[in-house]
């Protein structure tokens, strides 16, 4: 093979395969390009969603602890103390039934069950009651995403002898 048959092959194929693979190149890096912006700009509008989904759930958290607290009190005044009041009673059940909107479905049966304890029973013994407070209470933690050893019994509402 002489050099004129050399060049003829490098114009024939080398050449066209050469600026073939180079336009080839720039096609991909430039669709590439391209495709790394679009992912781009969605990873920036998922950063700014988990942005405000974060300081939502946030403000939910805050929200739900405040309410639970609140319940918890007034299921205390309402059935546990010594001076019961129907007025009492309203006031949980009226927030209990704000709960409905906010509270998970373990929270809700929980409390229901509780309830359920002092409608359809005429004796209802201190363990009775404290084990469906317990499971209230870990209901409304398991809620809040707090992880828990504790049991329906650990919960025990305390009281304080007044002279």
């Amino acid at each position: 093979m002489d050099i004129s048959q050399i060049i003829h092959f490098a114009i024939t194929y080398l050449l066209p395969t050469g600026l073939f693979g180079v336009v080839l190149a720039y096609y991909f890096n430039r669709r590439l390009e391209k495709y790394r912006a679009e992912l781009s700009k969605e990873l920036e509008r998922a950063r700014g969603f988990e942005s405000y989904m974060s300081a939502r759930m946030g403000t939910a958290y805050v929200f739900k602890q405040e309410r639970y607290a609140a319940m918890l009190t007034l299921l205390h005044d309402a059935y546990i103390a010594e001076e019961l009041s129907a007025e009492k009673k309203e006031a949980f059940l009226s927030e209990f039934y704000k709960a409905w909107i906010y509270a998970s479905d373990d929270v809700i049966k929980a409390i229901n069950e509780f309830h359920d304890l002092f409608l359809h029973s005429d004796t209802i013994s201190a363990e009775d009651a404290q084990s469906k407070v317990g499971r209230i209470a870990i209901a409304m933690r398991e809620d809040l995403g707090q992880a828990s050893t504790l049991r329906e019994k650990d919960f025990v509402y305390r009281f304080v002898i007044r002279e």
